[in-house]
């Protein structure tokens, strides 16, 4: 059965404004953004949900909650107002160190819907061998010069090697003249 509701792959019509181009302001640049947006975030999702469930589940049973409950609060203060602030601690230490698989997922979601971005970039930088990039693409998305100021550098000398700028270290084991 095929419904049609959905592109399975592109970035939709995109608009242009000034220097920048964007699918974000076009109804099938956004149903282009839906099924990505769904693969990328249902795992994650998922695993923050039962994280919140169970912390939630230890922390309602201790004893700060029970004298809340003594003290007359509402169900609602008592979850919104005590347990969800100490809930959130390990949660968001969770979210923050599932982020990078969610970076290495977007490279395959990315090849998976042929939506252009780092990870077009990170798969194009492997079957190039474009070791440049490999090491730089998760971390930042700005390019690496290294290896062009180095062959800058060495052109300066007219093909030898820059100067060392220490002296080399005395060699221990030389006997003295």
């Amino acid at each position: 059965m095929v419904l049609g509701w959905l592109p399975s792959f592109g970035r939709g019509e995109v608009v242009r404004l000034g220097w920048w181009t964007t699918g974000l302001l076009t109804v099938s640049g956004l149903k282009a953004l839906i099924m990505p947006s769904v693969t990328l975030g249902l795992f994650q999702m998922t695993l923050i949900m039962r994280l919140v469930r169970a912390e939630m589940l230890e922390v309602l049973r201790t004893d700060y909650i029970r004298f809340a409950r003594a003290r007359g609060l509402t169900t609602r203060a008592i979850h919104f107002g005590h347990a969800l602030k100490n809930t959130l601690v390990p949660v968001i230490t969770v979210a923050g160190l599932q982020f990078g698989s969610v970076i290495a997922f977007a490279i395959i979601t990315e090849t998976v819907f042929q939506w252009p971005g780092m990870g077009l970039l990170f798969v194009q930088a492997v079957q190039n061998v474009d070791y440049s990039d490999h090491g730089r693409l998760p971390l930042d998305g700005v390019p690496d010069l290294r290896h062009h100021q180095s062959r800058g550098r060495y052109s300066l000398y007219g093909g030898r090697s820059a100067p060392a700028l220490h002296p080399p270290p005395p060699d221990l084991n030389a006997r003295p003249p």
